[in-house]
């Protein structure tokens, strides 16, 4: 079973707290922009339809049981840094070819609009170009 979308939302408490960029696929869309969807692990949940995101690239976001296969000293290469700036999310991650940068952004209309850029040969490389992209953002 494939699962094409990740839980968007980061709740601070609740019962969707353990949720933040877990995996899944949706059984049924409701009518109300709500959704039935399955968790990796079988959990089904209701969510809103707000808290769905596509994964364009599914490299860098791994199943439970492939982390777990992973040996310890290995995990730090699928571990992202996270940081805001001026309001866009920026995720740092490294894959198999390389670290790469996630930003996401707001647009006027409460829709998200997201791009991945790399690959970087170093996370600062990363980083520095993933501020730069945003600094230009901004300066539009």
């Amino acid at each position: 079973m494939e699962y094409h979308y990740f839980y968007r939302f980061k709740p601070q408490n609740g019962k969707y707290r353990n949720l933040f960029k877990k995996r899944f696929q949706v059984i049924i869309h409701g009518s109300m922009n709500s959704a039935l969807v399955e968790f990796e692990g079988g959990q089904r949940e209701v969510i809103s339809g707000n808290a769905i995101r596509k994964i364009r690239n599914p490299k860098p976001v791994l199943s439970e049981a492939e982390v777990s296969d992973i040996p310890n000293q290995d995990r730090g290469k699928t571990t992202m840094l996270e940081y805001n700036k001026h309001g866009y999310e920026i995720n740092i991650w490294q894959d198999e070819d390389g670290w790469r940068s996630f930003i996401e952004w707001a647009l006027e209309d409460g829709r998200f609009e997201n791009e991945i850029y790399g690959p970087y040969s170093s996370q600062q490389e990363a980083e520095e170009a993933a501020n730069q992209i945003v600094d230009r953002k901004i300066d539009q």
